[in-house]
């Protein structure tokens, strides 16, 4: 027998409604107010996009807003990019909005990264080879790949549905529950009439996962993981890992599942990876991490960093710029980054 979840707590979209114009769009994302179930601690990501396809091609704008509160503050970030492309889906024009700050403020240089966007893309065709270079080792930056990544998919389905317009929203809202972490999502597609609804319980791991001298996660003990659709249970599960990459591995699994129970709300081409959500694995991983740590230090921001490079780094070596820790190590991995230009 299903268990049935408290359909009272639903979050809000960040978007009021369906937005047809791209420069609207842009500024929305900018600008517009947002709610947390957690008032208290919010972390919320949002993320979306938009799609014309125009009798000279494709105008698109794809985006990512992370809201989190630390030391009383709250930081919230933008990521927008706007595309252009031919009827041959040739890129013609790209651009990161200048109201890019990364994960990591200042560090996150829009500047270099808008450059290395336009140097690797500019030109470039999407097809089925297109993926290999939007990776954060060519983006040099996450938050980048993932809006790019959700671009594609979005594509996909605008082809697989034979429409010429698209416009799709999601938020993920992350709280706390007594000792449970928990996540609440909503995703629309302007082609169906109602969102999809999602929740996941990783019931006490506020009080298992820990993070380790170097900022990595792990488990001390079994972290029973509940995914629901529409406030009805869809399967569960367990989480551990006395290492950072067995938690990550046991979350990858488990939300691979949640990923495909809301994939098939809006598409059934099974070619398509519906990167266009926060559940994708890449992107939950980030989150989930984030949230834990943002809501256990949230008065302790050089720990938060702390964290944040541990996810952001590989081996001790960083895989985009906002991880970058001297001006040797930039030198060394990113060579048009000059880690001192930043603070000039």
């Amino acid at each position: 027998m299903s268990i049935v979840l408290d359909r009272t707590l639903v979050p809000r979209f960040l978007i009021n409604g369906e937005v047809r114009d791209c420069q609207e769009l842009i500024q929305l994302v900018k600008s517009n107010s947002y709610y947390s179930i957690d008032s208290e601690t919010p972390v919320c990501r949002y993320r979306g996009t938009l799609i014309h396809n125009r009798m000279d091609g494709y105008e698109i704008v794809g985006w990512q807003r992370n809201v989190s509160r630390l030391q009383k503050f709250d930081v919230s970030l933008p990521t927008i990019i706007y595309i252009k492309l031919d009827n041959s889906l040739t890129i013609r024009e790209i651009s990161l909005d200048g109201s890019f700050m990364g994960s990591k403020g200042l560090l996150c240089n829009h500047k270099y990264l808008n450059v290395n966007m336009k140097k690797c893309l500019m030109g470039m065709t999407i097809d089925d080879l297109f993926f290999k270079h939007i990776t954060v080792e060519n983006m040099h930056c996450f938050h980048i790949t993932e809006v790019m990544s959700g671009i594609l998919s979005c594509l996909d389905i605008l082809a697989e549905r034979r429409i010429a317009f698209l416009f799709e929203q999601e938020v993920l809202d992350g709280y706390v529950n007594g000792d449970d972490l928990c996540f609440v999502g909503l995703h629309s597609f302007s082609f169906k009439e109602k969102p999809a609804r999602y929740h996941a319980v990783f019931k006490g791991a506020f009080k298992n996962v820990k993070f380790n001298e170097v900022g990595t996660i792990f488990s001390t003990e079994i972290i029973p993981a509940t995914f629901y659709v529409d406030g009805y249970e869809v399967y569960t599960s367990s989480i551990s890992g006395n290492s950072s990459t067995r938690i990550c591995v046991n979350i990858k699994s488990f939300i691979i599942t949640g990923l495909a129970a809301i994939k098939k709300e809006f598409t059934n081409d099974l070619g398509n990876s519906y990167m266009c959500s926060n559940l994708f694995p890449q992107a939950f991983i980030g989150l989930f991490v984030q949230s834990i740590a943002m809501k256990m230090f949230h008065n302790n921001y050089s720990f938060i960093l702390h964290i944040l490079n541990s996810i952001q780094r590989n081996n001790d070596v960083p895989r985009c710029i906002g991880s970058v820790i001297s001006f040797d190590e930039s030198k060394k991995y990113f060579p048009n980054y000059n880690i001192e230009e930043v603070f000039i």
